[in-house]
């Protein structure tokens, strides 16, 4: 495909946001224009056109929502919108590209790196908070898998073995932790590979007669592939799932941002037990949060190890995680005493930063009973610190087998 490129020479000519009122729990919506026909000889037919139009959630138009990963940061290309210019990564400019011409582009779509200003912190908090209802709400997802499944998704769509069938799922889009709730959420799911369709319980049926539930990563794809058609067809509207499972089984998949290991599946949580989205936290404090709910849950019963293990799989440096042993070891035990006596998601806990009064890496802390304790994070955690933590891991394992 003929590509057009773009210098920005000016910042007048660089798309510049209108706020949203979030009091009205307004979105913004992509209106994509169609190419221009083969007679039109303009120099930049090549370039995507379209335009954002802002709504209120509750009056919004019918759309398609799109998942997808993003992409490479330093891959960029200009799309025009309105008559201003605006980067957006190159997979999504190959969607947007092989989209505009397709028959299914008579509709708005939402698309979070263009409807959401990604610059505003405050906007980012709040449209991550409705996107439960936008997902819910829209007529089908596209699940773009990019152009460099193009081949094996013609090969698909002609025979469907097992090598063509693996050659699908081992898309990069499946090991993307976002696209659990994008692909649960609405109606209706579609698959998009370049300019080739497949229908999304056809692949279900395939990965099931394949069987790839002996590869971890492909297991996680044939769960999300058969739990879509439940989740659509025979779990009642509302549904809710436990973030402790969805932390169990999801919290390995990838996102570029730590703290999406849990702002990316509160859309399947229960809203009154979502916590706050706010960018403006550290890994460490979103990861405390992610402790409260699952106190307010009861989950206590959960086995240290688990505890233990679902910082490094939100993202928490090894040196803070080192230090977290008896930070939950200590904490469990005293959130653990009788309900009635000392609510666990009560208890005060936090994390510090290293300051000039304080020397280190920051710590963890709680209070109980009146008291503060504090535990340390390590300088300069090393392999063998590294060891040192997988065999905490393993003794703590053991002792809760027994």
């Amino acid at each position: 495909m003929a590509r057009s490129t773009m210098r920005i020479a000016r910042t007048a000519n660089v798309y510049q946001y209108t706020r949203l009122d979030t009091k009205k729990q307004q979105i913004r919506l992509l209106k994509l224009s169609r190419p221009p026909s083969a007679a039109n000889v303009l120099p930049d037919r090549n370039m995507i056109h379209c335009e954002l139009e802002t709504f209120d959630l509750d009056t919004v138009p019918e759309h398609i929502a799109l998942s997808y990963t993003w992409g490479d940061a330093s891959n960029n290309q200009h799309i025009i919108v309105g008559n201003k210019a605006m980067a957006v990564r190159m997979n999504l400019f190959d969607f947007l590209y092989a989209f505009r011409s397709d028959d299914a582009n008579i509709r708005h779509l939402w698309i979070d790196q263009i409807c959401i200003n990604q610059q505003d912190t405050a906007e980012r908090n709040h449209q991550v908070r409705l996107m439960a209802r936008i997902y819910s709400g829209c007529i089908y997802v596209i699940a773009w898998l990019g152009l460099s499944s193009s081949r094996a998704a013609r090969r698909y769509s002609k025979i469907r073995n097992a090598a063509n069938t693996k050659a699908i799922l081992e898309n990069r889009y499946f090991t993307r932790l976002w696209i659990v709730q994008e692909v649960l959420l609405p109606k209706e799911a579609r698959i998009l590979c370049g300019d080739t369709w497949i229908h999304w319980d056809t692949l279900k049926q395939a990965a099931l007669w394949a069987d790839y539930l002996e590869h971890p990563t492909l297991r996680q794809v044939t769960w999300l592939l058969t739990n879509r058609y439940a989740h659509s067809e025979h779990i009642e509207p509302g549904y809710k799932h436990l973030l402790v499972n969805m932390l169990s089984q999801f919290s390995g998949m990838g996102c570029e941002d730590p703290r999406d290991k849990l702002y990316g599946m509160l859309g399947l949580v229960s809203e009154e037990l979502r916590p706050v989205v706010n960018y403006d936290n550290t890994v460490e404090q979103v990861y405390l949060d992610t402790m409260r709910m699952l106190g307010v849950w009861h989950c206590l019963h959960a086995s240290n190890w688990w505890w233990q293990d679902l910082p490094l799989r939100m993202g928490v440096s090894l040196a803070h995680v080192v230090s977290m042993q008896p930070f939950i070891t200590d904490l469990l035990a005293c959130g653990r005493q009788p309900i009635e006596t000392l609510p666990f998601w009560t208890l005060h806990m936090g994390y510090e930063k290293a300051d000039s009064k304080y020397h280190g890496l920051g710590r963890w802390w709680y209070e109980c009973g009146g008291v503060r304790h504090y535990y340390d994070c390590i300088m300069g955690a090393s392999e063998d610190s590294e060891a040192v933590l997988w065999s905490l891991l393993d003794a703590t394992s053991e002792r809760g087998s027994r």
